[in-house]
């Protein structure tokens, strides 16, 4: 550390080892810098910061990119977790410091990060945030002759930043098809808030009913899992009907050939992945929407109320159901 007195005071730090400094030393440096009036200038050279040969690319630039902002980092880690997310862990001072020190990770690893709990307090912890949202509208009609619908639609969001929806259709309709499709559904449901993987959960369902021979009714499952860090969404059908997806003015239709639940020992899972954007549009149904129509084309009409811009996602819900209905006569409409 050098100072050279002139008639303008200059302070150059142009040899100071910022990332190996004591906390002594940088209180030092802070004091200097607090002290300086309105005719010093303060030239730092970041060129001369000597880094710990085993810190990664990332953490020498958020040191870098603190130091900047005045901020001393003691230590900081980034690492990949088991997802391919980065998170970030430090040691610092204040509130309004980690908040700053949030925003240039985030900036780095171009990925947008939140403080999490940590079980040392004295280490900040930040993980990958939500990058999107996800809203979900239902409409459901029972079949005429039915009490209830036979159809079961559960969404929720775990702690690990996914976003599911279930759809199960019960074989049949009424309360029979209900009992059926919410046990399956349920019990997905439990298995993914328990942390099992996808797979693990749907072989572990087919196993389950598969086992219950007493029983004579079936239910499809149509998993949709969204990541909200990154957007991708995957699609598994076991006997689902077909789903839709609306990405800007392009449309795609996501298909499945499988059998129901605990027919088959043996699961055989199709996954489909699409990368989502914002605005972008899923409708999924169950079979009482998807045969409604006819020709090769019977659901070309639900892609082109999709492409409906003057209309809200909860209208357009309803507005294929009704539309289905009129579609599907004169035969006896199913659960939809």
């Amino acid at each position: 550390m050098q100072c050279k007195n002139t008639e303008r005071k200059s302070v150059v730090l142009s040899d100071f080892d910022f990332e190996h400094c004591s906390k002594t030393d940088f209180d030092r440096l802070l004091e200097i810098i607090s002290n300086a009036n309105d005719t010093t200038v303060l030239i730092i050279c970041f060129d001369s910061i000597e880094f710990d040969a085993k810190k990664g690319a990332k953490e020498k630039k958020i040191i870098s990119e603190s130091l900047r902002e005045g901020i001393y980092l003691k230590d900081i880690n980034v690492i990949k977790n088991s997802d391919g997310y980065f998170e970030v862990f430090f040691m610092c001072g204040n509130d309004e410091d980690i908040e700053e020190i949030t925003r240039i990770a985030s900036e780095v690893t171009n990925m947008k990060l939140k403080r999490v709990f940590c079980k040392n307090q004295s280490i900040i912890k930040l993980v990958a945030d939500d990058m999107y949202d996800v809203e979900v509208f239902v409409s459901q009609q029972k079949r005429d002759t039915e009490d209830v619908c036979g159809d079961t639609i559960i969404y929720f969001k775990t702690d690990k930043n996914k976003f599911y929806i279930i759809l199960c259709d019960g074989m049949g309709s009424g309360e029979d098809a209900a009992k059926e499709s919410s046990m399956t559904a349920e019990l997905l449901a439990g298995f993914l808030k328990a942390g099992f993987s996808k797979n693990i959960a749907l072989s572990l369902i087919n196993s389950t009913l598969a086992l219950k021979m007493d029983r004579e009714g079936f239910s499809t499952i149509d998993l949709c899992e969204i990541d909200l860090r990154s957007g991708l969404v995957e699609f598994i059908k076991i006997g689902g009907a077909q789903s839709f997806i609306k990405q800007k003015e392009r449309f795609e239709t996501v298909s499945s050939k499988g059998l129901p639940a605990g027919i088959l020992e043996d699961l055989n899972l199709e996954n489909t992945q699409r990368h989502l954007e914002d605005n972008d549009m899923i409708v999924m149904v169950s079979d009482g929407i998807g045969e409604a129509g006819f020709g090769m084309k019977r659901c070309e009409w639900i892609k082109k109320l999709m492409g409906i811009d003057d209309i809200s996602k909860e209208d357009l819900s309803q507005t294929i159901v009704n539309s289905a209905r009129k579609k599907i006569y004169p035969r006896p409409p199913d659960d939809m």
